[in-house]
């Protein structure tokens, strides 16, 4: 089969069945119920794992896209068509000086807002517009002010009421739900919806799986992929279900996000073979 690489230049595999090869994008179906997460489609050949950030969003357009920073420091855009090897060429929406952030995701604010979100050396949280043209990201808002660089793992989110939150794990360990409401330094009061121990996934990040449920995923120190959900409230958490058995540990980067059709996916690079 055929597909392209990060740069868009064409790449010919003949077995979709081999062995995982280093730098391949990997995208998933969580189904909901233990250990049902599908097997992959590998819609990227190779050179994923070389990013500072990977991650994805949605543009201003609401169109789905995976978002990465190169070794040049630019932030690149990609669709995903859901089928082998079919991530689109990249667009450069963002020129130069993206790989200095200390964390880089995306997500909405309490309008429903389109984001990404930045955690600049200051540590102050920012919130960038993407048009979905060359290198028309918005210039940044300022919607949290110090102190964001000392999280581990900062994210964003929907409750399982539908309401958008940005994730952050504290010193502590506690899970922290903030809302964003868009102007400058308005990021709420967290409310502690998980209580310790969240300090110590490999991986932290929120998606949707393919009934339509908001949910939180972690890769604990055994490689299982657990997948939990948040009420809102304080240390509403739910109880883990496990939907992957064992190996998530291994990947370069793990994250959530929506192929061109609309689909949930979660999406992996593979660091090594």
């Amino acid at each position: 089969m055929t597909g392209t690489t990060p740069g868009g230049f064409l790449v010919v595999v003949d077995d979709r069945n081999a062995p995982f090869e280093t730098g391949q994008l990997l995208s998933y179906g969580d189904t909901g119920t233990s250990g049902n997460v599908s097997s992959p489609v590998i819609v990227g050949f190779g050179g994923w794992q070389a990013f500072k950030f990977l991650f994805s969003g949605r543009n201003v357009a609401g169109e789905n896209r995976i978002y990465a920073v190169n070794q040049n420091g630019e932030l690149l855009s990609y669709a995903d068509a859901g089928t082998p090897g079919n991530v689109s060429s990249p667009v450069v929406v963002g020129l130069g000086g993206w790989q200095a952030f200390k964390l880089l995701f995306s997500g909405r604010n309490v309008a429903g807002e389109n984001r990404i979100y930045a955690v600049n050396q200051n540590g102050e949280l920012l919130s960038y517009a993407d048009a979905g043209t060359p290198g028309n990201v918005s210039s940044p808002v300022v919607v949290g002010f110090g102190g964001w660089q000392a999280f581990k793992f900062l994210f964003s989110g929907r409750n399982v009421a539908g309401e958008n939150s940005i994730y952050a794990v504290n010193q502590n360990g506690e899970l922290l739900s903030y809302a964003d409401a868009g102007t400058p330094g308005n990021v709420s009061s967290p409310v502690v919806v998980g209580f310790g121990g969240w300090q110590n996934f490999k991986f932290l990040f929120s998606g949707v799986n393919t009934a339509g449920e908001n949910r939180i995923y972690a890769v604990n120190q055994n490689g299982e992929l657990l997948s939990y959900g948040d009420a809102g409230t304080p240390g509403n958490v739910s109880s883990p279900v496990v939907v992957g058995f064992g190996g998530w540990k291994d990947f370069k980067f793990l994250f959530s996000g929506r192929n061109l059709a609309g689909e949930n996916r979660i999406y992996a690079a593979v660091a090594k073979t």
